[in-house]
């Protein structure tokens, strides 16, 4: 696990205006990653889930993408049950 390192806000500023071509090497280096992200990755996100595409997808390929995990199932059906057993027992000392 990666250690964070906490730096005194002082000395970011000094560093920054001591070394501004490697800040502005930085900066750039983030924008390219970002747009290429945005380009190659989200730009084809909205289209991934139209009715067409879905149509063309195999049974085991929906089951994989739009399943719950089975832990997430179970879980729920255990708090469903114990909820049933609250209410009737709330049911019970109402009466």
């Amino acid at each position: 696990m990666p250690t964070t390192r906490y730096v005194n806000p002082d000395e970011s500023i000094d560093k920054t205006q001591t070394n501004p071509p490697q800040v502005a090497v930085k900066t750039f280096v983030d924008n390219v990653c970002k747009q290429v992200i945005e380009r190659h990755l989200v730009r084809g996100l909205p289209n991934a889930f139209e009715p067409e595409t879905v149509i063309m997808l195999e049974e085991d390929d929906l089951r994989r993408i739009a399943a719950e995990p089975a832990s997430n199932a179970e879980r729920r059906k255990e708090l469903q049950g114990l909820l049933e057993s609250l209410n009737g027992s709330l049911e019970d000392l109402q009466k």
